[in-house]
C-alpha cells in the first residue's frame, strides 16, 4: 500500500503539480492530490493540488533538487494489485506496485526530489503518470520547476564544453588564414 500510495500520490502531485491547463492542475479518475515543496533546510518552497490551483505552466510546482515534497492523495475507491509510474519529459523515472493488502484508498508521506530527477538539472519540467489496478485508473500531470543556478550542472559543463571547442574550432580556421595574409 505504501508503494501504492507513495507512487501514486507522487505521481498525482507531481501530475497535480505540473497540469498544462493554465489555471488549475488536472487528475483524472477521480483521484485527488497534494503536495507541498520544501528546500534542502526545510524551508516551504511551493504547494499544489488537484482538483486546485499550482502546477501549471505558468505557476509551477517549485522544487529544490536537494529537497523534500510532502505529498497526500486518494482515489475514488480502493485499488489492489495496482502498478503507478512517475514521467519526467515523457520518460519514466520512477515504477512500482502494491497489493495494497491493508485496504486504504489513500496515503501520505514524504519524498526526497533526487530520487525522481536522473540528473541534476534545473529548469521547467513537464510530469506526468499514473496508477491502473483493476479496480480502476488515475492519471494526472503538472509543470514542475526545480530551482537552483544551472552553474555546475551537466547542462552547464556541457555547454562550457561545447563554447570551448568551438572558439578552438574557429581559431584553428582562422589562424592559417591569417598567418597567409587573408
Amino acid at each position: 500500500m505504501r508503494k501504492l500510495a507513495t507512487g501514486a500520490t507522487l505521481v498525482l502531485v507531481l501530475l497535480i503539480i505540473a497540469a498544462p491547463a493554465a489555471d488549475a492542475a488536472k487528475l483524472t479518475g477521480g483521484c485527488q492530490g497534494s503536495a507541498t515543496s520544501s528546500d534542502k533546510d526545510g524551508n516551504k518552497l511551493g504547494s499544489a493540488s488537484a482538483p486546485g490551483a499550482g502546477g501549471t505552466k505558468s505557476d509551477p510546482f517549485l522544487v529544490d533538487v536537494d529537497g523534500t515534497v510532502d505529498y497526500k492523495g486518494t482515489s475514488a475507491g480502493v485499488f489492489h494489485n495496482h502498478s503507478w509510474h512517475v514521467d519526467v519529459l515523457g520518460i519514466t523515472v520512477r515504477s512500482g506496485g502494491s497489493k495494497n493488502g491493508t485496504n486504504q484508498a489513500g496515503t501520505s508521506g514524504t519524498e526526497k526530489v533526487s530520487k525522481y530527477l536522473p540528473v541534476d538539472a534545473v529548469g521547467l519540467y513537464y510530469v506526468s503518470g499514473g496508477i491502473t489496478a483493476s479496480e480502476g485508473s488515475c492519471s494526472g500531470s503538472a509543470w514542475v520547476k526545480v530551482a537552483g543556478s544551472p552553474v555546475g550542472t551537466v547542462g552547464w559543463i556541457a555547454g562550457l564544453v561545447a563554447t570551448v571547442l568551438g572558439v578552438a574550432g574557429m581559431l584553428g580556421t582562422a589562424m592559417p588564414l591569417l598567418r597567409r595574409g587573408g
